[in-house]
């Protein structure tokens, strides 16, 4: 089955596990491991899906019986292998949840726990009246908070399939009518998008950004929400244009001002991370109000190492600390300190804080990224030199594999993702890229040595557009429809890979 039904049968179909499943396909997050997995019986219906954290491991398990409905025990399982939720469902039916502990750190630990209550009570009332819409989106808006997103993702589509049926069958509609059913339809489809990135479905994370964008285009928090997932996959440049469009309608956008300040951090332009991520921290607040507060680049952790950077490394140290304050888990926050006391030639200190990142995952959250050689050079007792960090080899999971009971399909478009992230995570200060991106009629290939070579772009299902030899490093893109698209450039043994996205 080809890459666009298998993904159409996802939107489509809630999923769900038995002993009798032959046939699993799967998606996988950047690193390489395993995101998702939907398992089919005798008669090629889902009967289950499971999904995975980004640092391996479980993450929920669903059951579903021959009606597509939820049957039996679901699970929720946090990061350290802690089972941390239960559903136990009849034939769609909720018998009952049971949390069996509440995660969050000291900033998030009011509002986890608020709407964990909030959860309790919407089941309540859903039971009551079933097909309530406001319930309905209630739960699925706390689903998906929570982290439940299979459940949430249920519930979102069945939103999206009567709010579009809406839009599509009513002859006559008021505008002021018109714009609440864009309103809705675009928080849906922004939902939905970070349901998918969730679920390693990079491609289609990025198709829902831009149709919440292009629904309700003067809602800035969908152009936020995109660069927020360009800058999280390795795209710094391109998230760049999404923030910027935010700030020029709010300029003090605690989140857009977070994302800018991220960026210059990662293209080590570090005098120019401070103003931005102190707007951001005037309105603290906000971010743990309607955000998720789990990122462990958070504010004093980008600003700590900014601070050093510019030579304040004393306020570095205490914005990091404060960083560990809030979040112990966060790995980030303990290899800048690493890096920080590497510098002032405090090895044994740098090497216990680089330590610390590996045992807290570092690596395998943001895979593309060393810890070795910092480890190496402060542990050492006889290396003095700066850190030069050496980025590993990427690890492609790309092969199609066949088997008496596994199925295993990447379409060509998924696996070039592979290459696309590791082209901006690795050094995004050289690494090649395009502008500009988005593009109208054509874009220039920065950061290529050869001048001239041949580049291929493909749509989201895999289907070649356009292909030629661009000259002097530029691609023309005239009259091809607006939407997301993967750019490939080839010259001897250099190729490259970009998301594209036409305007």
């Amino acid at each position: 089955m080809k890459n666009k039904y298998f993904i159409r049968f996802l939107i489509l179909t809630p999923l769900f596990l038995t002993a009798q499943s032959k046939f699993v396909k799967k998606s996988y997050h950047q690193n390489g491991l395993i995101a998702l997995e939907m398992w089919f019986d005798d008669n090629k219906k889902v009967d289950s899906i499971k999904t995975y954290h980004n640092i391996g491991g479980i993450k929920e398990v669903v059951y579903l019986d021959k009606q597509s409905k939820y049957n039996g025990n679901i699970t929720l399982i946090n990061s350290e292998g802690k089972l941390k939720t239960t559903w136990l469902f009849d034939h769609g039916t909720l018998i009952k949840q049971t949390n069996h502990f509440s995660e969050h750190t000291i900033k998030t630990k009011q509002i986890v726990e608020e709407r964990e209550a909030k959860l309790d009570e919407v089941n309540i009332q859903l039971a009551e009246k079933p097909n309530n819409i406001s319930l309905i989106h209630q739960r699925a808006s706390l689903n998906s908070f929570l982290g439940n997103y299979i459940l949430a993702e249920f519930d979102y589509l069945k939103l999206k399939k009567i709010i579009e049926k809406i839009k599509g069958t009513t002859k006559e509609m008021s505008p002021e009518k018109l714009v609440g059913i864009n309103k809705s339809l675009a928080s849906l489809y922004d939902s939905l998008a970070y349901i998918y990135s969730a679920f390693g479905m990079a491609n289609k994370s990025i198709e829902y950004h831009l149709l919440a964008i292009d629904t309700n285009p003067e809602d800035s928090r969908y152009n936020n929400n995109l660069g927020a997932y360009l800058l999280e996959t390795g795209q710094p440049r391109l998230a760049i244009h999404y923030y910027n469009e935010v700030l020029k309608k709010a300029p003090q956008h605690a989140f857009a001002n977070w994302g800018l300040a991220s960026i210059y951090l990662e293209l080590e332009e570090y005098e120019k991370v401070i103003a931005p991520i102190n707007i951001s921290i005037l309105k603290e607040d906000n971010i743990y109000k309607f955000g998720r507060g789990t990122a462990e680049n958070d504010l004093r952790t980008i600003r700590g190492l900014a601070y050093h950077k510019t030579g304040q490394t004393e306020l570095g140290i205490t914005d990091l600390n404060e960083a560990l304050n809030i979040n112990d888990k966060n790995s980030v926050a303990n290899k800048y300190l690493g890096v920080i006391y590497y510098d002032l030639g405090q090895k044994k200190k740098a090497c216990d804080y680089f330590q610390k990142s590996r045992e807290l995952n570092y690596e395998k959250k943001y895979y593309l990224k060393n810890l070795e050689t910092f480890i190496q050079k402060a542990c050492s007792s006889s290396n003095n030199s700066p850190i030069v960090e050496v980025l590993p080899a990427t690890n492609k999971t790309t092969e199609k594999k066949v088997s008496n009971n596994v199925i295993e399909m990447i379409s060509e478009v998924e696996t070039s993702e592979f290459t696309s992230t590791t082209n901006s995570i690795k050094n995004p200060t050289s690494a090649p890229y395009i502008f500009p991106n988005p593009a109208i009629d054509d874009f220039e290939v920065y950061n290529f040595e050869p001048s001239d070579f041949r580049f291929k772009i493909h749509n989201i299902e895999s289907s070649l557009v356009r292909e030629g030899m661009a000259i002097g490093k530029t691609i023309t893109v005239t009259g091809l429809p607006a939407g997301l698209y993967l750019l490939t450039i080839e010259k001897g043994t250099s190729k490259q890979t970009f998301k594209l996205i036409k305007q």
